[in-house]
């Protein structure tokens, strides 16, 4: 995340201090522009004029804070940092201030009904909404494809300490997935891409694949379009091509099968999924490809699908980098015990595991103490 490693490191400093409000003071236009989307959270803009003054024009904002409450509510009994509801609804915070905004700073000052200290705390604020650059983060990754459960994932920095610091001081310590799916559906209907048209549209999705389809006619290649919406609601599409003699390796030898994609792999940075195959000279050999706008488990599962049409695939063992989208697309491409199939998955580790039994040279391998898919 560019966004928040950017960032200064006083970060958390500067937002507790725009959280503290010690009035009067100001900010260059550069360093608002860079801190009110990091406190957006905090306050509420509900009065904005324009004026001028000495050939100045300037406008200026009367701004509450989103905790302040009109009538009185009676208290829940779940008082959580996380049930932000319940904070909205318990508290009520009488902090206001005016905001005059120049072309080269803005200045902060006390309105007539101005307290100086909130009622609650800054991270009782993150716990109840979360502020417009993290919604932006999230808004970013969501517009090129990914799963919002990817998206929060690499938001948190995938385990290192360091970027999940960062994100707490930028006040994320309480973003979840359910955020960066709300954020998604948002910018989805805000911004349609040609990432997400549909197939009666004329946008560059559809030039390109009409383009796709027509070279691969000429290559005596099958080809098939794919569609899929997974359970967040995401809108995903993609182009299945495999040349047809290498589909009978995959009936030869795809009891043994490996699946791995490469990211950005066309204009649109869609993904390229190949499976592959090992023959009996210890080789692997790819046999079936797929172009997909996005990585979800219902997508790859119609792309496995259409490749079990056209060809048949007596599959025993395969072999992913533990891809939770593959696994999934697996367990609804293929039935599993009830259709007298056994699914395995497993890392590429496993592979000698696998050698090491005499597994690979065997359409019907026999049962190992492997996981199955029920």
């Amino acid at each position: 995340m560019d966004a928040l490693t950017s960032l200064p490191r006083d970060t958390h400093h500067v937002r507790q201090l725009l959280f503290d409000l010690p009035l009067p003071f100001s900010l260059s236009r550069a360093n608002y522009d860079l801190f009110w989307p990091l406190i957006d959270n905090v306050y509420s803009i509900r009065n904005t004029r324009h004026a001028t003054k000495l050939s100045r024009d300037y406008k200026y904002h009367y701004v509450i804070c989103r905790f302040k409450r009109t009538s009185n509510i009676t208290p829940s009994s779940s008082l959580g940092p996380r049930a932000s509801s319940t904070k909205r609804g318990v508290i009520s915070c009488h902090t206001a201030f005016r905001l005059v905004e120049y072309n080269d700073h803005v200045e902060f000052s006390i309105t007539g009904d101005m307290l100086h200290r909130h009622d609650h705390s800054l991270d009782e604020s993150d716990a109840n909404k979360r502020n417009s650059l993290l919604r932006g983060l999230v808004q970013q990754d969501i517009a090129k494809g990914y799963a919002p459960a990817a998206v929060i994932g690499a938001i948190r920095g995938n385990g290192q300490s360091q970027l999940r610091n960062r994100l707490a001081a930028a006040g994320g310590a309480y973003l979840t997935r359910q955020d960066a799916i709300n954020s998604g559906a948002s910018w989805r209907l805000a911004n349609p891409n040609a990432l997400f048209a549909s197939h009666e549209s004329k946008g560059v999705v559809e030039v390109q694949a009409k383009e796709a389809f027509e070279m691969l006619d000429q290559l005596n290649w099958v080809s098939s379009p794919i569609n899929a919406i997974s359970l967040e609601g995401i809108i995903g599409q993609g182009i299945v091509f495999a040349q047809p003699a290498r589909l009978s390796c995959l009936t030869r030898y795809g009891h043994l099968t490996l699946i791995d994609s490469t990211h950005k792999t066309n204009q649109l940075e869609w993904k390229l999924f190949t499976l592959m195959v090992r023959d009996l000279y210890a080789c692997w050999l790819p046999v079936a490809h797929a172009l997909m706008s996005n990585e979800f488990g219902e997508l790859i599962a119609e792309f496995l699908l259409v490749i079990k049409k056209w060809t048949t695939w007596n599959l025993r063992y395969v072999l992913s980098d533990d891809s939770s989208a593959e696994i999934k697309a697996f367990r609804l491409a293929f039935l599993g015990l009830a259709a007298g199939e056994t699914e395995v998955c497993c890392s590429e580790p496993s592979l000698s595991t696998i050698v090491t039994n005499r597994l690979l040279d065997k359409p019907s391998p026999v049962p190992s103490p492997l996981p199955t898919f029920n």
